[in-house]
């Protein structure tokens, strides 16, 4: 058998680019906010299934508030992580990380008023 003079190597993978903490913290917002979606759809569908069940819909009444507040939490987070930029401030992953903590933690305009059926 012949050898080609020709390599069929690939060439060599190029390097990611470096992810800035604000870039990974906007991307896991959007696809946090891609699972509320879904969340929320799906507590639609059941209202709509489901007219004749009080206690279900208590419960879906419960998920919606607990969606709403998730997503309310999530814009905080990204807008934290934007301003934190805007600032001129290095990001690093742990400063958002602990930054996120502090806004995850606190209270939220859209909470749920704590009724169980």
């Amino acid at each position: 058998m012949k050898k080609s003079r020709f390599r069929h190597n690939s060439p060599p993978p190029l390097p990611a680019p470096p992810v800035s903490a604000v870039n990974l913290a906007n991307g896991i917002v959007d696809d946090f906010n891609n699972i509320l979606t879904t969340v929320m759809g799906a507590c639609s569908l059941i209202d709509k299934e489901a007219a004749g069940s009080t206690e279900l819909l208590q419960y879906v009444n419960i998920i919606r508030a607990s969606a709403e507040r998730a997503a309310s939490l999530s814009d905080k987070l990204a807008q934290h992580a934007e301003s934190h930029q805007n600032r001129g401030n290095k990001n690093r992953l742990s400063d958002v990380a602990k930054n996120a903590e502090i806004i995850l933690s606190s209270p939220s305009d859209n909470t749920s008023n704590g009724n169980k059926p």
